[in-house]
């Protein structure tokens, strides 16, 4: 049997996330703890709660959906410029 080494949480309730990351430390679980966060506030709220990993997921939204047209872009030979 192998031991857990990250749990990742994605509750749709950001309070759900910080609730459940106090359960685990609580049991004294040594997990790394990764979490999805919607604003920076969030993010530091995860990190000051021992949350290690945290993604701003609207941070990377636009570069993700860029990087996604310049491809289909490319892909279909329209001239792209940076």
């Amino acid at each position: 049997m192998h031991a857990a080494q990250c749990v990742m949480l994605s509750f749709p309730d950001h309070t759900a996330d910080l609730a459940v990351a106090g359960m685990i430390r609580a049991f004294g679980c040594r997990v790394t703890l990764a979490s999805v966060a919607n604003s920076e506030d969030q993010v530091e709220e995860r990190r000051a709660a021992a949350l290690q990993e945290v993604l701003n997921l609207y941070a990377k939204a636009g570069t993700g959906f860029a990087e996604h047209v310049w491809e289909r872009l490319e892909a279909a030979g329209q001239p792209v410029s940076r």
